[in-house]
């Protein structure tokens, strides 16, 4: 990118995904390549622990057909979270680019991409980034990762709060029976078990 992008951190950048809720709006994270697998399931967790936007992610397209036919597919009332596309081409993109106007749909639509990707698509899909206008940022990781006595803290604050162990609450979480505080989806990043939000 020839500007500096904006840092968020994953949290902040959840918010404005869920302010966008209903609105068709495309947004853009920037993420290291190796950590985009990552990120994109925080954000997951984030905009399902910030309110009632019902998210649904789209990994690993085999080709650029595949990406439109599957956001074209895709669930109408959910906001998406695209990930795993950091080997289209630029040839990729301009055949998105050809087909967007098939990419319209009432919910935000949120790409996971390294800094590589995001200029492929400015350069080769000028109308897509016409949507996306200003909507791109980057991913501030650094920002969020805890020191391990940071994490022993919050975690333990968290055991008090509710009563339970980490097991007790792991067990709940796989059997779909935790409320719904965002606490719980917190205490679950915490512990690695991230696959169980939304269970």
């Amino acid at each position: 990118m020839t500007m500096p992008l904006k840092r968020l951190s994953l949290a902040e950048f959840g918010l404005r995904a869920v302010a966008r809720h209903g609105k068709g709006d495309w947004l853009v994270l920037a993420a290291p390549e190796s950590e985009i697998p990552t990120v994109a399931s925080r954000i997951k967790d984030e905009v399902e622990a910030l309110g009632d936007s019902p998210v649904q992610e789209i990994r690993d397209p085999a080709n650029a057909s595949s990406f439109i036919e599957s956001v074209r597919g895709a669930d109408q009332s959910k906001l998406l979270i695209v990930s795993g596309i950091e080997f289209f081409s630029e040839e990729h993109w301009r055949y998105i680019d050809l087909l967007r106007s098939r990419l319209m749909r009432p919910q935000a639509v949120i790409m996971v991409l390294s800094l590589r990707s995001i200029e492929y698509m400015v350069r080769s899909a000028p109308n897509l980034s016409g949507w996306i206008g200003g909507s791109i940022w980057e991913a501030d990781i650094g920002s969020e990762v805890l020191s391990d006595k940071e994490r022993h803290a919050r975690l333990q604050s968290l055991r008090e709060w509710s009563g339970l162990t980490d097991e007790e609450m792991v067990y709940r979480a796989e059997r779909g029976k935790l409320p719904k505080e965002p606490e719980y989806v917190e205490w679950l990043v915490l512990l690695n078990r991230g696959d169980l939000v939304g269970n």
